[in-house]
């Protein structure tokens, strides 16, 4: 994650402590801790290695997993799994300004696919207001496109 995610995922994560302090108080939406910098190493054979790395990942982490999970079902689905991405105003090559999205990886979209085999909704977030609507939508229990 970059830091206009973080700073996205950190806006929507007050907006929704603040319109569902219950659900935030009960522990049930929360992040997932993957894709963190980490720090590279050097061994005496001159090997590069990622210590935190390694523990992460006998810990259980799985590149892939969404940044947060929503553990609240509605009348469509199970629970909800959202991934934060950039959207930035950049030039194109004509200098006209146009909105640049961030995609999926090869992983995000391997766990998207298994999120949505088992009854879950899996969702890509560029901004707040879509968080929001998102949000209020999915706890109202209407119907998601």
């Amino acid at each position: 994650m970059n830091r206009i995610e973080d700073s996205l995922q950190q806006e929507c994560i007050v907006l929704f402590k603040y319109q569902y302090p219950e659900l935030w108080q009960k522990r049930l939406f929360f992040a997932v801790p993957n894709g963190q910098k980490r720090e590279v190493k050097q061994n005496k054979k001159g090997e590069w290695y990622c210590p935190g790395g390694n523990r992460s990942k006998a810990m259980g982490e799985m590149p892939g997993v969404s940044d947060m999970i929503l553990l609240v079902p509605n009348e469509q689905y199970a629970f909800l799994c959202i991934e934060f991405k950039k959207k930035e105003l950049v030039r194109n090559k004509s200098g006209k300004l146009v909105y640049k999205y961030g995609v999926q990886t090869k992983e995000q979209k391997e766990f998207q696919a298994s999120v949505e085999e088992v009854g879950g909704l899996y969702k890509l977030i560029y901004e707040t207001d879509s968080f929001m609507e998102l949000i209020n939508t999915y706890l109202s229990t209407k119907k998601i496109k």
